[in-house]
């Protein structure tokens, strides 16, 4: 009897050891988003996204409002993201917003140091660049 208790407790110790997920990155969970609003001559920049760590990837909501009389979403046109560190560059770009204003994009750094974030626009009306100076 004493056999079968312990053979069925080891079975549920396991069961119950199969259950639990892998421990995930704790780093990448407990980091707060980042959130900037920068200007340039042209347009508006709201971007959301989080901190930029080495061999993790980042994904940026980045918000486009077109600057003027009507302030209106950026519908159409290109948008390519650019983190310089020193020499480095990484990009990429996005064709088309997921909704009018909104792009999505997504960077993976591959060196560390301080760096510049640029968003370049070309659309078929005007081409414009926001940075963090």
């Amino acid at each position: 009897m004493n056999k079968v208790i312990l053979a069925i407790s080891i079975v549920f110790t396991l069961f119950a050891g199969c259950t639990n997920k892998p421990e995930e990155h704790e780093h990448e969970h407990n980091m707060e988003s980042l959130a900037y609003t920068h200007y340039s001559g042209k347009s508006e920049l709201f971007v959301e996204f989080k901190p930029l760590v080495v061999g993790t990837t980042s994904k940026f909501a980045a918000h486009f409002t077109i600057l003027g009389d009507k302030f209106l979403p950026l519908s159409e046109g290109t948008v390519t993201i650019k983190l310089i560190v020193g020499g480095n560059i990484l990009q990429q770009t996005a064709i088309e917003p997921v909704v009018p204003g909104i792009y999505r994009l997504a960077l993976l750094p591959t060196v560390a140091g301080i760096g510049k974030l640029v968003f370049d626009i070309t659309t078929k009306a005007f081409t414009d660049q926001n940075c963090n100076r």
